[in-house]
C-alpha cells in the first residue's frame, strides 16, 4: 500500500537546482508529477537567481502538484554547488535525490532512489539520451551517473541520491570550485575519504539532455578543466604529477603537433578540439586559482556565510 503522499515528513526529497531554466524545467516537473512510488516525497527547487520567469513557472506548478513542491531562493552565491547545498539544507527527507532542470526522470525514479539508498550512503543511476520526440527506449549513455575512478567510486550530480545525514556530514558540494564541472567528482572523493559507501542504482533512470552546440561544449570543457586543476592541487597525493607547471605548459605547447597528427589519423575534429581546450583550461586553472592563491580548502556547508 502506498504511503500517504501528504505526510508532513517525506522519506525522499528531490532537489533541483535551476537558473534561467524556464524553457526546460516544465518537462522535468511533469515527469516528476507522473512518478509511480510507494513512499512519501517532496520536491525542492533551488533557484540560483533566475531572471527568465522560472520562479513563476514553478509557483504555478505548485497548485495541484501531487506532493509538496517548494521553491527556495538560492541566489546568495552563484553556482550549482551552492544551489544544491541550499536545496539539501531545505530538504526534509532522509534521502535526497538530485536531478537537473533540463533532464527528464524516468517514471520510477523516486522509488528507485529511495530503494537503492537503503543499501548505500550514495547511489548513482543510469542515463539514456533525451531525444525529441521523446523515446523511452532511447540509447543508453555509456558514461553512467555511477563510475569507477582512480580514487574509488563516484557519482554524477545529474542523477544521484544520498542519505541526508551522510551528505551533510561531508559538507555537501564545494562552493569554491570554478563554475561547472568536477564538483561531483570532488564530492565523491570526500565521500570515499569519509568511508561512505557508493553503489550503482540501475533502475534510477534519467533521460539526459546532451549539450550539442559546439560553442557550449567547448565552453563547458574549458571551465571543467579549470576546476580539474584545482582538484589536482588539493589532492597532490593522487594527482601531483598532473599539476606540475612544467607539464601543464608543455601540454599546451604540444597542441599544434597533436592537432596536426590527429587530423591525419582517425581522431575526430571534435575530440581534438576538446583535448586542446582541456589542456588550455588546465593551465589557466592552475594560473588563476593555484598560483593566484584561490585554490585553498573547499567551501562546504557549515563554512559558508
Amino acid at each position: 500500500m502506498a504511503e500517504d503522499q501528504s505526510s508532513p515528513t517525506p522519506r525522499v526529497s528531490v532537489v533541483i537546482c535551476v537558473r534561467d531554466g524556464a524553457h526546460v524545467i516544465g518537462a522535468q516537473l511533469e515527469a516528476l508529477r507522473e512518478q509511480m512510488t510507494e513512499v512519501a516525497w517532496e520536491v525542492v527547487v533551488a533557484d540560483n537567481g533566475s531572471t527568465d520567469g522560472t520562479a513563476g513557472m514553478v509557483r504555478e506548478a505548485i497548485h495541484g502538484f501531487p506532493v509538496p513542491l517548494r521553491l527556495i531562493d538560492a541566489s546568495s552565491r552563484a553556482g550549482s554547488s551552492h544551489a544544491r547545498n541550499a536545496g539539501a539544507l531545505a530538504a526534509e527527507g532522509g534521502v535526497i535525490a538530485f536531478c537537473d532542470c533540463d533532464d527528464v526522470v524516468g517514471a520510477g525514479w523516486v522509488q528507485a532512489a529511495y530503494t537503492a539508498a537503503q543499501q548505500a550512503d550514495m547511489v548513482g543511476g543510469s542515463l539514456r539520451e533525451l531525444l525529441s520526440p521523446f523515446r523511452s527506449d532511447s540509447p543508453l549513455i555509456e558514461g553512467r551517473a555511477f563510475t569507477q575512478a582512480s580514487f574509488g567510486t563516484a557519482v554524477l550530480s545529474c542523477n544521484f541520491a544520498a542519505s541526508r545525514e551522510g551528505f551533510l556530514r561531508i559538507g555537501g558540494f564545494d562552493e569554491s570550485l570554478p563554475p561547472y564541472g568536477c564538483e561531483d567528482v570532488e564530492l565523491s572523493m570526500r565521500a570515499n575519504e569519509a568511508g561512505l559507501s557508493i553503489a550503482e542504482a540501475p533502475m534510477m533512470l534519467v533521460y539526459f539532455r546532451r549539450t550539442t552546440r559546439p560553442r557550449d561544449v567547448l565552453r563547458k570543457t574549458y571551465h571543467s578543466a579549470q576546476a580539474e586543476a584545482v582538484v589536482w592541487h588539493r589532492h597532490r597525493d593522487l594527482y601531483g604529477a598532473r599539476i606540475r607547471p612544467q607539464r601543464l605548459v608543455w601540454r599546451v605547447m604540444e597542441i599544434p603537433v597533436v592537432l596536426a597528427r590527429g587530423s591525419r589519423g582517425a581522431h575526430s575534429v571534435k575530440g581534438l578540439l576538446r583535448d586542446a581546450v582541456t589542456r588550455v583550461g588546465n593551465l589557466v586553472g592552475y594560473w588563476r586559482f593555484v598560483r593566484g592563491d584561490r585554490a585553498g580548502a573547499p567551501l562546504l556547508i557549515g563554512q559558508c556565510d
